[in-house]
């Protein structure tokens, strides 16, 4: 019988797919499943938390995809699988960073359940890259067995959301890892002065190493785009093309999605809310499909609805609109 620290190892040495990692991946897979619970209870107070404060705001929740762990585990060597904090995770959006805040502080509420172990404020401090959000990593139990599962909570703007998930459109769009510091500087660059500006309109600090005026973050963007058109190759990607079941949208809490980059397609099967155990043995299985292991990234989300899963995933649908939006408001063209 594998260890946690056996099939971490294994699950960082090998391809998903392979026949060495068969054991390690359902290892993996089963451990991961046991998040469910202890992420389902923190979501349900994120979701009421939220819509105290903002009745507009979104949620979601995901466990995280086997690509996901195996890529962490590769470029975190001595973390392990016992270690990392987001297996599940929630998220929310909200309209101001006053409401980020007032979040934040109802999920910590004394009567809760739940152990907060570390905060992470990349709103007072945001990192090189331009990442700006409020990261909650709580200890919440899935059982009264002692036993516990850490679980994150990303809170964020809807302009820190829109500048991240434009981030990982980027990646799409360059088939660098951004968010981890690979890239050319000049996209690096863009997109720490673009997180600038969106912190100089919410009053908050703005990235290190640029410039703490409006106007000269415009004038260097301005001059990026001319010489390398990131704009014009982020606005490429709203060619990607979405397919849907049958299945009445509205009534589908949780979503397998197929993402293929190449193909510039997305293709979504629903499932009901009460569908949960099917929805993640079906994906379980095509996580450890070969052919969608080579063809299309697959990821299980829960949201309250297809237009929240859209809301919340832009970048599952390459749908980069409204960033492209708001740095034409912002004359960077």
């Amino acid at each position: 019988m594998l260890t946690i620290k056996q099939a971490g190892k294994t699950l960082s040495q090998y391809e998903i797919y392979e026949p060495q990692a068969a054991e390690a991946v359902s290892f993996v897979q089963d451990w991961r499943k046991e998040f469910k619970q202890p992420l389902n209870t923190v979501y349900v107070a994120l979701r009421k938390a939220v819509l105290d404060v903002d009745i507009l705001g979104e949620t979601a929740s995901r466990l995280k995809r086997l690509k996901s762990i195996q890529y962490k585990l590769n470029k975190n060597p001595d973390m392990g699988l016992s270690r990392m904090h987001d297996i599940g995770g929630c998220r929310a959006v909200v309209g101001s960073v006053e409401q980020v805040y007032e979040v934040a502080k109802k999920l910590q509420r004394k009567n809760a359940k739940r152990e907060l172990l570390k905060t992470y404020d990349y709103i007072e401090n945001p990192k090189d890259s331009g990442y700006r959000s409020l990261h909650l990593v709580f200890s919440q139990s899935p059982r009264g067995d002692g036993s516990t599962r850490k679980i994150e909570v990303q809170i964020r703007t809807r302009l820190q959301h829109t500048w991240a998930t434009a981030v990982e459109l980027a990646e799409i769009a360059t088939t660098h890892k951004l968010k981890s510091g690979e890239g050319t500087a000049e996209w690096k660059r863009f997109f720490a002065l673009i997180s600038s500006i969106f912190a100089l309109q919410e009053t908050e600090p703005i990235v290190p190493e640029t410039p703490g005026v409006k106007h000269k973050i415009i004038k260097e963007l301005k001059e990026l785009e001319h010489q390398h058109k990131i704009l014009y190759q982020l606005g490429v990607l709203l060619e990607f093309n979405d397919f849907i079941g049958e299945l009445n949208k509205e009534k589908s809490g949780h979503h397998i999605l197929f993402i293929n980059t190449q193909l510039r397609k997305v293709a979504v099967m629903p499932y009901s809310k009460n569908d949960y155990d099917k929805a993640y043995k079906d994906y379980i299985r095509f996580e450890k499909n070969e052919n969608f292991a080579y063809a299309y990234n697959v990821v299980l989300v829960s949201a309250e609805s297809y237009r929240s899963l859209r809301s919340m995933y832009p970048n599952y649908f390459a749908d980069i609109s409204m960033f492209l939006d708001v740095t034409r408001l912002l004359g960077i063209e």
